[in-house]
C-alpha cells in the first residue's frame, strides 16, 4: 500500500520539524510513505528545504481547499491508496502512521490519532469529540477529554482500541482512497470548508458522513502531541469560520433542513448569527449559501438530516451545561450508531 500524509502550511514556523517527525515516525523500512505539504503562500520559507514533495499556491487560499487539493493530488500523481492530514505543528510517535493507514483500509472510514498536551506530564487527553447544539454558536463539536467517567476497570480510556466518535478532532486522521471518493460524492468535495482560509471546520465534514454511514474511530493508543499556536495569525479569523460554516452547512444540508435549524427560534439561528457575531453583511451570507448548493446532490433524505440534528444535545451559552444528565462512557465511546448519536458526553475539565 501507498501512503501520503499532506500538510497545509501558512508561515508555520514548526514545519520542518513536522515533516521531519512524520518521516522518523515510519518504523517499518519497507512501508511505501511519502509527505506532501501545500505551501499556502508562505511569506517566511517556512517550506523551503523541505525532504518531501511541495505544491506551491501563490496566495493564500485557505485549509480546507488545499486539503481538497492534496487529497487528489495524492490519489492521481503519487498513487496514494490511504491519504493522512496533519497539522503543520506536531511531534507524531513512532508507528503512529502504520496504525492509522492499516486500519483506515480495512472499511469505508475515517480513522483519527487520540491527542495529548505536547509535554509528557500534560493531563490535556482528548479521544474525538461529538455534535452537540449550542445558543452561541449552533452546531459545534465539543471533546471528549480527561474528565471522563471510570470505566469498571477503573481506567478513564476508551475500553476498545478503536472507538466511534463523530468528529475527528486530533488534527492527524486518515481516510481511503476510497472513502475519499465517497465522500466527495455529494458535493463534488472532500472538505466543504473551501471559502475562507481560516474556520477549517469539521462539523460539516462530520454530518456528512454521519449521513452517508462512513464512521469515524478514534485510536485509543496512538496519540499525537501538538505545538499549540499562542495567537491566530489570520487577522478576522472568526469572519472566515462563520463563512466557512454558512457555505459548509448550506452544502451538506438540504433547504428545508438548513432554513429549519438556521433561520427558525427552534434552534439556534445560525442565519442571524452569521450577520450579527460575524458581522457578515446579509446579502454575503445569503450568496454563500447559493454557491453552497449549486452542484450538489445528496444520497440522504431531509428526514435523515433532521433526525440526525434532533440527536444532538443542547447546550447552554453560559458554560456548556448540558439539559440532560450525562450517560455512562461505556455508552459513548464504541456503542451501536444509534447509541451514539444520542450520547450526553460529559463535559472536559477546563484546562488553563
Amino acid at each position: 500500500m501507498k501512503v501520503v500524509w499532506t500538510i497545509s502550511a501558512w508561515n508555520e514556523p514548526l514545519l520542518g520539524a513536522t515533516v521531519q517527525s512524520l518521516l522518523d515516525s515510519v518504523v517499518d523500512p519497507h512501508f511505501s510513505f511519502e509527505v506532501l505539504v501545500v505551501d499556502d503562500g508562505s511569506t517566511d520559507g517556512c517550506a523551503k528545504d523541505l525532504p518531501c514533495k511541495v505544491i506551491r499556491n501563490e496566495t493564500c487560499l485557505g485549509i480546507g481547499l488545499n486539503l481538497n487539493t492534496a487529497a487528489d493530488y495524492a490519489i492521481e500523481h503519487m498513487g496514494a491508496d490511504v491519504v493522512g492530514v496533519a497539522d503543520a505543528h506536531m511531534k507524531i510517535p513512532a508507528g503512529s502512521v502504520e496504525a492509522l493507514a492499516a486500519r483506515a483500509l480495512e472499511e469505508p472510514c475515517v480513522v483519527c490519532s487520540a491527542s495529548y498536551g505536547y509535554e509528557q506530564s500534560s493531563k490535556f487527553k482528548q479521544y474525538g469529540a461529538y455534535l452537540t447544539w449550542r445558543k452561541r454558536d449552533a452546531v459545534a463539536s465539543k471533546w471528549m477529554g480527561d474528565k471522563w467517567p471510570k470505566l469498571e476497570d477503573g481506567s478513564k480510556r476508551p475500553p476498545a482500541a478503536w472507538g466511534q466518535v463523530q468528529v475527528p478532532l486530533g488534527a492527524f486522521y486518515a481516510y481511503s482512497a476510497e472513502t475519499i471518493e465517497l465522500l466527495k460524492a455529494p458535493t463534488g468535495r472532500l472538505w466543504e470548508t473551501v471559502v475562507g482560509r481560516w474556520g477549517f471546520l469539521l462539523e460539516p465534514f462530520s454530518i456528512k458522513a454521519l449521513l452517508m454511514n462512513v464512521p469515524v474511530y478514534v485510536s485509543r493508543d496512538v496519540y499525537t502531541r501538538h505545538l499549540y499556536r499562542s495567537v491566530n495569525p489570520v487577522q478576522r479569523a472568526h469572519r472566515e469560520k462563520v463563512n466557512n460554516g454558512a457555505f459548509g452547512f448550506s452544502s451538506v444540508l438540504s433547504q428545508d433542513t438548513f432554513d429549519n435549524y438556521t433561520r427558525t427560534q427552534g434552534h439556534p439561528p445560525m442565519h442571524k448569527w452569521c450577520i450579527t457575531r460575524g458581522g457578515i453583511d446579509r446579502q454575503e451570507v445569503e450568496d454563500l449559501i447559493k454557491r453552497g448548493r449549486e452542484g450538489v446532490n445528496r444520497p440522504w433524505t431531509p428526514e435523515a438530516e433532521r433526525a440526525l440534528l434532533d440527536s444532538f444535545p443542547i447546550l447552554d451559552a453560559a458554560g456548556g451545561k448540558q439539559e440532560a444528565d450525562p450517560i455512562s462512557l461505556g455508552k459513548i465511546v464504541l456503542a451501536k450508531r444509534d447509541k451514539m448519536l444520542r450520547a450526553r458526553a460529559v463535559r472536559r475539565k477546563a484546562i488553563t
